[in-house]
């Protein structure tokens, strides 16, 4: 069976599922999570995407915007993880420094 890496949306770190696996938790910041069907297919999916086509998910483009509208909603911790994720992919993107530094 194929492992499924999901990632805590507050701090980056892996989640580790119940026995349930409708629960999650992230194993460095302790967030919980209730995990969805729909989670798990989406994961599937990019898992399937980065294999094929050599492409994760969202662009850097697609992260930052995400991450402007979850800060002017001041969500500031969800902002904050989609900066980081796009100076994860592109460490010299000055626009995901400064949202990450503002958030």
């Amino acid at each position: 069976m194929a492992k499924i890496r999901l990632v805590c949306e507050q701090c980056g770190g892996n989640i580790i599922l119940d026995s349930s696996h409708e629960i999650g938790t992230c194993e460095n910041c302790l967030s919980q999570f209730v995990i969805k069907q729909d989670q798990i297919v989406q994961q599937i999916t990019q898992n399937i995407t980065k294999h094929v086509y050599g492409y994760e998910g969202k662009d850097v483009a697609e992260l930052l915007k995400d991450g402007y509208i979850l800060n002017d909603l001041r969500d500031y911790r969800q902002a904050n993880a989609k900066f980081y994720q796009a100076i994860k992919i592109e460490p010299n993107c000055w626009s995901a420094w400064l949202g990450y530094a503002s958030t």
